[in-house]
């Protein structure tokens, strides 16, 4: 191990400009978020989807509230291909006009025959589910689901009831759920695989001719691409937007100079980390919690990692690391049907220990 650890800086970003203090001034560390590094797959995950039918109803609860949640923000005029999509932290948090017509048609939608379906296809025997295969399901209930939520505004009066998409029968709105359903009936293994590829490329040819009708983007976000955007926000549920600072543990490299020194007209700063049980530890007062007033700040130490690349994104299992709520949260709304019975992934939650060590590894 070496006694020291370096960290290149551009002269700009030390000594700062008007909007920002410089890095030695301020005696701060920039921690960058995952956008701003330099490689795109830098802390990219995978997920898969494993669980029973209480939880894959949890998901669908949550792409229906998600889903009024955005046209919320539709409806009022606001530019969602610019705004990130909404990541609900608590699922009852939706206006209180709209909450008791947005249960029932959760109710409504859950009760359906090719959402039921839907729903024992891929809770059977908890098989692992990929992202694309979910994705095509979605995109093929979104009309029937995006038709619900817009009942909802047309009788509250936020839009016209003679909207086209409330024109539409459910047996219109379910056309694509319903080949579906009727092409991958009693396929498993790569027939099943070939059946669902083969939805998705029908999928894509009727959405990309409704692209082209020249609809705005607002239009597009909400009803062509939110299942895609709803997937990648899953993301966010499973944890903490996260920073970090990078330290390399030489700076004799002519071409790092290169690539991290601004072009070798750049700065190297040299720190001497302490040591604890092995590991390289720097002391921060940085923020350490969150509190009524916002962030809570106090003095703690982080450590150093060192960066491993490997050949494959590492996946997680969404079901079994929803990190970002509560415990209570979690079993209130989406490991619990309601009626007092848990999912079976709700068995991470019975070790405190391990599931708090498996969410920060």
């Amino acid at each position: 191990m070496t006694d020291f650890l370096y960290r290149f800086r551009s002269v700009e970003r030390l000594l700062g400009d008007n909007e920002r203090t410089g890095e030695l001034e301020g005696q701060y560390i920039y921690f960058a978020s995952p956008e701003q590094l330099n490689d795109p797959l830098e802390g990219y995950r995978e997920l898969f989807f494993s669980g029973d039918n209480i939880v894959w109803s949890s998901l669908l609860k949550y792409y229906i509230r998600c889903l009024a949640f955005r046209s919320v923000q539709y409806l009022t005029g606001q530019d969602i291909s610019a705004i990130p999509f909404p990541i609900i932290r608590e699922q009852e948090y939706v206006p209180a006009e709209i909450s008791e017509k947005l249960n029932k048609t959760i109710e409504t939608f859950l009760n359906n025959e090719n959402v039921i379906k839907f729903i024992d296809n891929l809770s059977s025997s908890e098989r692992r589910v990929t992202k694309h295969e979910l994705l095509v399901h979605l995109r093929s209930l979104h009309l029937y689901a995006f038709h619900l939520v817009t009942k909802i505004f047309a009788e509250i009066g936020l839009v016209p009831h003679d909207t086209k998409i409330l024109e539409l029968t459910e047996e219109e709105c379910l056309r694509s759920s319903t080949g579906l359903l009727a092409a991958t009936k009693n396929l498993d293994g790569s027939e099943y695989e070939l059946a669902v590829y083969a939805a998705d490329g029908k999928q894509f040819l009727r959405n990309y001719a409704i692209y082209k009708s020249g609809d705005s983007s607002n239009w597009h976000k909400i009803s062509l691409n939110f299942a895609d955007d709803f997937i990648e926000g899953l993301k966010e549920l499973t944890h903490e937007k996260w920073y970090t600072a990078c330290f390399m543990d030489s700076c004799s490299n002519s071409s790092i100079w290169g690539s991290y020194g601004d072009n070798h007209a750049g700065v190297c700063m040299k720190f001497k980390p302490s040591t604890s049980n092995e590991t390289k530890i720097l002391p921060f007062h940085m923020p350490i919690g969150i509190g009524n007033n916002g962030k809570l700040w106090g003095d703690s130490v982080l450590h150093f990692h060192k960066v491993k690349y490997e050949g494959n994104a590492p996946e997680l299992d969404f079901f079994r690391t929803i990190g970002i709520f509560s415990r209570p949260e979690l079993e209130k709304n989406w490991y619990s049907d309601g009626n007092g019975n848990l999912s079976s992934c709700a068995d991470v939650l019975r070790d405190d220990v391990n599931w708090r060590k498996n969410y920060w590894d």
